[in-house]
């Protein structure tokens, strides 16, 4: 695509393009700062609790992942 578009009449600001390093995947175009950044940056750090057992994590998430979206869940597993 730089090959394409770089000669051209069509070429793009430097800070429009994406960055050569890593895969289109690990990518986030930031447009407030008009610039790439690595989208991991955008996100929270993820700390899981080694002593919480697995299904309280991934039921933690996924109802949190719900409210935030306001939708509704059924949460299946063992109660009590």
């Amino acid at each position: 695509m730089r090959e394409k578009v770089g000669g051209s009449s069509l070429a793009l600001a430097q800070a429009g393009l994406m960055p050569d390093s890593s895969s289109v995947y690990e990518w986030c175009y930031d447009q407030q700062q008009q610039t790439w950044v690595p989208w991991m940056s955008t996100i929270p750090e993820f700390k899981c609790d080694p002593e919480k057992p697995f299904s309280e994590v991934r039921e933690g998430f996924g109802l949190r992942a719900c409210a935030a979206c306001k939708r509704r869940s059924a949460v299946g597993g063992c109660l009590g």
